[in-house]
């Protein structure tokens, strides 16, 4: 199997594990394999990975760091280097350093492997995105996931038939994770104003919230439970909720998180966000969640003037 990953947000200690783990080699495709990031430099990773590293300058971007289309040194020559690989290695991950796939130049590189065969077997080579191991919350704490307004009180929200308007959260990687994962709204107002759109402002209206001002913001609103994570192409939407595709990105490319079971805190947990999958300081054994699900369906003027 071939992996492709970004090392933006990750440690290279987990890097090493997930490495031997798999019997991977782990190919270098940055044009310059150089970081601000002490770590991530080649000499940090040879140093560690040993005969597992090899940088692959074929497949660097030449145009790293600017907004010109993606140019690779010399792709013929790296996919013949990689095709190589393969048969020394039982699996083999390409990795550069940005976090999100669709926007970066290993999307272009899977994509040439996707498209040759393997003269062994005649099949055309499998690539997949890297699903880092999210290590476990320390207790009195849980695994959280920020989200910028109004997707983040869309994943609380329900409809009238009881299901969340938003049970799929969309990113450019795949998540290892399953389980509780506290829903957090970042501070940003930058998305605010799409709270003026349809569809959002359908549910707005609908939820008796007649101002962006009475979102939650910087804050944990409840919590959902992760039970699968698909490419974003295999998703059907359709059996989510009729709102389900207008609340995601579903480019090609990423990665949808699906969730259950939304449980709403009684209140908003001030809380500051992060990148990723993070640990917040919510103790769900302890935590006071809404007592009904008629708080979050009953008509605006039978509800408490309340964020929800």
């Amino acid at each position: 199997m071939i992996y492709t990953t970004g090392y933006a947000g990750r440690r290279l200690a987990d890097l090493v594990t997930i490495a031997e783990q798999l019997d991977a080699l782990v190919c270098d495709i940055r044009y310059s394999p150089v970081s601000r990031m002490p770590e991530w430099n080649c000499a940090s990773m040879f140093r560690v990975l040993r005969s597992r590293y090899y940088h692959l300058r074929d497949w660097g971007n030449i145009n790293a760091k600017t907004d010109k289309p993606v140019v690779l040194v010399e792709d013929a020559r790296g996919l013949l280097r990689v095709v190589q690989f393969t048969r020394k290695y039982p699996n083999v991950i390409l990795i550069c350093g940005c976090g999100e796939y669709s926007k970066c130049h290993r999307a272009v590189c899977a994509d040439l492997l996707r498209n040759h065969r393997d003269f062994r077997t005649g099949e055309r080579f499998q690539v997949e995105e890297l699903a880092w191991p999210v290590p476990a919350a320390p207790v009195g704490r849980a695994k959280a996931l920020s989200l910028h307004q109004p997707w983040a009180s869309l994943m609380m929200w329900r409809d009238e038939q009881g299901r969340p308007f938003k049970q799929i959260e969309t990113r450019g990687w795949p998540l290892s994770y399953r389980g509780p994962l506290v829903i957090h709204a970042t501070k940003s107002s930058e998305f605010l104003e799409l709270c003026n759109q349809p569809p959002f402002c359908d549910v707005l209206s609908a939820r008796g919230i007649q101002s962006v001002a009475l979102l939650p913001r910087g804050a944990a609103l409840g919590v959902v439970d992760v039970v699968d994570c698909q490419p974003t192409e295999f998703i059907n939407c359709e059996e989510f909720g009729p709102y389900e595709r207008a609340f995601g990105d579903y480019s090609r490319g990423r990665y949808g998180f699906i969730t259950t079971s939304a449980r709403m805190f009684a209140t908003p947990i001030e809380a500051r966000g992060n990148q990723g999958v993070w640990n917040c300081d919510v103790d769900l054994e302890n935590c006071c969640f809404a007592t009904s699900e008629a708080h979050q369906n009953a008509p605006a003027a039978e509800r408490e003037p309340s964020l929800f």
